[in-house]
């Protein structure tokens, strides 16, 4: 199930712009997003999943599953800060 979480977590942060922790909030009942999670099963409203951009560029994403919320939000944090050094 981890694995298919964390893609669907990268899958999210792609496709929203957006890190998966922000999505949340958007899909609550009177939100601007309430309900597209239905739409799109693959959408996923809590943290673990960040958008990977560099000079205002989207490259893709990662996602994080198989620990707490906020131990995957930690090493995508982790993953995130490695793309940047990258490209130092």
């Amino acid at each position: 199930v981890s694995t298919l979480i964390s893609q669907s977590k990268a899958y999210t942060s792609v496709a929203l712009k957006q890190p998966t922790g922000n999505v949340g909030p958007l899909v609550k009942e009177n939100a601007p997003l309430i309900g597209i999670h239905i739409n799109e099963p693959r959408l996923i409203a809590f943290p673990g999943g960040m958008p990977l951009t560099k000079d205002g560029k989207l490259w893709g994403g990662v996602g994080i599953s198989g620990g707490t919320v906020e131990e995957d939000q930690q090493i995508v944090d982790k993953a995130v800060e490695a793309f940047n050094d990258y490209f130092k």
